[in-house]
């Protein structure tokens, strides 16, 4: 599996960058902001992934793995594969797409260039619970003050075992996250999500 690659920028198109090795090979990258990623004659390293189909074998690229790891996430979707996924992340940048998610908001993702409503559902449906997702985008997500994917998964389990609804207990989680600048612990966000579902 290809990971990464460092070259240096001979071509720029809409969709692909072409990365001059030192070994003189070119190689196509898709990429979700082809102009951005350098100038011509720049050297740059994108994070990769290596997408192997019977009539192509293509290759993806991003600034960070922050990036292609929600790319990975977004190919778990049924019916989402390289094309689209470059797609999504081409009109939204992460912290976005995972409040999305996150408030359940499928109009938003529906309004993206090429995803429909289905897909748009299937997104927020696949990706809600996959808390990678909130770890991936670094703190953008609202629930992120709950530190790791483990974390925020105990909080809402907990919770939802109490017999609130696990909607309610999301919006609690995320009230709590919005009011408090420096990170909580479960504890302390269980506690003070209780007092909002009492409220």
């Amino acid at each position: 599996m290809i990971r990464s690659i460092q070259g240096t920028v001979v071509a720029t198109e809409p969709t692909f960058v072409v990365l001059e090795t030192k070994s003189g090979l070119g190689y196509q990258v898709f990429t979700p902001y082809p102009t951005r990623v350098g100038a011509l004659g720049e050297t740059v390293r994108l994070h990769t992934y290596f997408a192997v189909r019977e009539t192509a074998h293509d290759l993806y690229g991003f600034a960070s793995p922050e990036e292609l790891g929600v790319f990975e996430l977004l190919l778990t979707i049924p019916k989402i594969g390289p094309r689209s996924a470059l797609q999504i992340l081409a009109q939204s940048d992460l912290a976005t797409l995972a409040k999305a998610v996150i408030n359940d908001d499928a109009s938003y993702l529906s309004k993206l260039s090429g995803i429909g409503k289905k897909s748009a559902e299937n997104i927020v449906l696949g990706l809600r619970d996959k808390h990678d997702l909130l770890v991936l985008v670094g703190g953008t997500g609202a629930e992120s003050n709950t530190h790791s994917s483990e974390e925020l998964s105990d909080t809402i389990d907990a919770l939802v075992a109490l017999g609130y609804p696990e909607r309610s207990v999301r919006e609690a989680v995320r009230h709590v996250a919005e009011d408090h600048d420096e990170p909580q612990n479960a504890e302390q966000v269980i506690k003070q999500a209780l007092k909002y579902l009492s409220s």
